[in-house]
């Protein structure tokens, strides 16, 4: 049996686990309620905006592929062509603690990044540690982001490299409720490449011009969607921490309690041992 000290360490021990698992669980609650407010006021219109995006960029790719057959003033295509390239980008963090969350977009990710070996960037220290453990031979880029307060500075770091390619699809966990979160990815270039066949849903009237508002969508849409894909990472990240600390609390509690009854039961061998010693100390006097 566990010596009546050991149990008290132990016991220690894990009420100071059980201190720092309810102290995430506050903190995660505090900064869902932050973020998730944040994500909702844009959530919905910005879903509506990529929609349009995507549907406006096939009409206008309809019209640039007429140029190409044609050969007419395809220089102007440039700015929709970019680099020609395809970029996969893969937000995971720089802390630890969410759950298998971060590992499984991970394995989404990293599944399309070998199959289709084009450029890719990762976000967050814990992902950088997991690509590090794989054979990639295309381009990986590394960025930095801090998990509770992303610096604006450096989103717009990201956003300005990921500009220049044409085809940009991000990999995050995204937020359906407090216990379900899910890896998911999506394309924020539009969905649509040059070059590619166009499928158009209906046809669209520019104004001023078709390239000045594609040139919008190109630049601002984009990044506003990336800088959204972000903020939704981050609920996600906190939603799963709140649940893994709401795991490590009740086991806690549990191995708390089965604790506390060992040393209950600890405290009344000792009694019961003192007060049979004082019993026989006391036949032999009388003896």
């Amino acid at each position: 049996m566990i010596g009546r000290q050991d149990l008290e360490q132990e016991i220690n021990g894990v009420s100071t686990i059980k201190s720092i698992t309810e102290i995430y669980q506050q903190i995660s609650a505090i900064s869902i309620i932050q973020v998730k407010n944040s994500v909702a006021k844009t959530r919905a219109f910005l879903e509506g905006v990529a929609l349009v995006y995507g549907h406006a960029k096939q009409s206008y790719l309809k019209q640039a592929q007429t140029l190409i057959s044609r050969k007419k003033d395809v220089g102007s295509l440039d700015f929709i062509r970019r680099n020609k390239k395809e970029v996969l980008i893969f937000v995971s963090s720089n802390q630890t603690l969410y759950g298998d969350l971060i590992s499984k977009v991970f394995n989404k990710f990293i599944g399309d990044v070998k199959e289709k070996r084009v450029d890719s960037v990762v976000i967050g220290k814990v992902g950088r540690a997991m690509i590090d453990k794989e054979n990639i031979n295309s381009r990986v880029e590394f960025f930095d982001l801090a998990d509770y307060k992303p610096e604006w500075t450096k989103i717009q770091d990201i956003t300005d490299f990921i500009n220049k390619y044409e085809k940009i699809t991000i990999y995050y966990g995204e937020f359906l409720s407090i216990l379900n979160q899910i890896p998911t990815k999506s394309n924020i270039s539009g969905g649509n490449s040059l070059g590619n066949p166009v499928e158009v849903v209906k046809d669209y009237i520019f104004e001023p011009t078709a390239k000045q508002i594609m040139e919008f969508f190109e630049t601002q849409v984009i990044a506003n969607l990336f800088h959204q894909k972000i903020y939704e990472a981050q609920l996600a990240r906190f939603a799963s921490r709140l649940l893994i600390m709401n795991d490590a609390t009740n086991n806690a509690n549990q191995q708390l309690e089965n604790l506390k009854g060992d040393f209950l039961k600890i405290k009344k061998f000792s009694k019961n041992k003192k007060q049979l010693s004082t019993f026989s100390s006391r036949v032999l006097w009388e003896a």
